[in-house]
């Protein structure tokens, strides 16, 4: 079973994500972001420009597009998908609202980031119910 994580009540979902990723990518993990195309175009721009002298390595995996060269898959942590794709060997999954993903057949881990709106707070407790009864390590963590 899997670990999955919500971190729930954040204000700013992708500033959240920043920040996490970076930790991330200095523990050495290599972690798959799951969102829309509009949050990850957000993300994709947050993680070049929030380190004024850092960069977050990471690819954004646009619709359709198959694995990229084994070389740059090895070199890569961090991957932007609206979609799982198999083959990435990411450890981490990271969810910015996404519904309908089965993240956990992919990812050993999985972190839940839910903002503090109401429509995306009953969406995060849907996906909530759906992890419970397939029986993974769950943990809450009130972020705001």
């Amino acid at each position: 079973m899997a670990e999955v994580m919500f971190l729930s009540g954040v204000a700013d979902v992708v500033d959240y994500a920043v920040r996490l990723l970076r930790k991330k990518y200095l523990q050495g993990e290599r972690v798959a972001v799951y969102g829309s195309p509009a949050t990850l175009a957000r993300l994709d721009q947050a993680l070049w420009v929030k380190e004024s002298l850092d960069f977050t390595p990471h690819r954004w995996l646009r619709g359709g597009a198959g694995l990229p060269d084994p070389a740059v898959l090895e070199k890569t942590p961090l991957w932007l998908l609206s979609t799982p794709m198999d083959g990435l060997g990411c450890t981490n999954g990271v969810n910015l609202g996404c519904d309908g993903l089965d993240l956990t057949r992919l990812h050993a881990r999985v972190a839940e980031i839910v903002s503090s709106d109401e429509a995306d707070k009953a969406a995060g407790r849907e996906r909530w119910k759906h992890y419970k009864a397939q029986g993974h390590v769950m943990s809450n963590h009130a972020v705001g």
